[in-house]
């Protein structure tokens, strides 16, 4: 069974999670933040500051809360995990992710469209980062085929997987991604496939439309006093 957390005001990082961010840390992992890459195949805990700082993300012109990462986010992924398994070219994320009562449907389950929206925003970020080396809004997602297999109850933290299948030349990379039941990986509610397109030219950025910032990316064995005393605690 899914673990449950039931005050959406404050939202801890499940055990799972933290875990799983100790086990990846490395020993060489840097002992300073570096904007924008994760180095030599290291392990980071993506911080994006639209994410974080929903008081500065207005000043920056934003007009509203992100979809799938702000504080009152019908479904909210807490926190992406950037790492790399073994010999794995590619990194994978994982996160953990909140089905808040805001996202019911039935009655105690969650719209299908809330999984939906998860899985888009895994295969967004794994294109931006799959390299190890995370680029914001180098490309975009064209192509999420989703396949829900469970319903999810109102207030399940389901665990997030996403990862490269393949890549196809120098501008379409293949994704997959999962939510599983973090006390059992064999427990799947959704998968999902995708396409993130690198475009030929590098999109711009409307004039008026504010720009994202570069993720700052924390080494777990580097960050561990500040994540247990605030993010690790209570995110939001």
């Amino acid at each position: 069974m899914s673990s449950t957390a039931m005050d959406y005001g404050i939202v801890s990082l499940p055990d799972w999670f933290k875990d799983l961010c100790d086990t990846n840390s490395g020993n060489n992992a840097p002992s300073s933040v570096i904007l924008g890459t994760a180095g030599d195949k290291n392990s980071f805990i993506l911080n994006v500051k639209e994410w974080e700082d929903e008081e500065s993300r207005q000043l920056d012109g934003f007009k509203g809360t992100d979809f799938c990462h702000g504080s009152t986010a019908p479904v909210r992924i807490l926190k992406y995990f950037l790492h790399f398994s073994g010999g794995d070219e590619h990194a994978k994320l994982t996160a953990p992710v909140v089905f808040t009562p805001r996202a019911e449907s039935g009655r105690g389950y969650c719209h299908g469209g809330s999984m939906c929206a998860v899985m888009d925003d895994a295969i967004g970020w794994m294109g931006f980062a799959y390299t190890g080396v995370v680029k914001p809004w180098v490309g975009f997602t064209v192509q999420v085929n989703t396949t829900l297999k469970k319903p999810v109850s109102v207030g399940s933290v389901l665990r997030l997987d996403a990862s490269v299948e393949r890549l196809e030349g120098e501008r379409k990379v293949w994704i997959k991604s999962s939510l599983v039941d973090p006390a059992d990986t064999n427990v799947v509610f959704c998968t999902a496939s995708g396409l993130f397109l690198i475009p030929a030219t590098k999109p711009s950025i409307s004039s008026g439309v504010p720009s994202p910032s570069t993720p700052s990316l924390i080494s777990p064995s580097s960050s561990t006093t500040e994540l247990s005393s605030s993010t690790l605690n209570s995110v939001g």
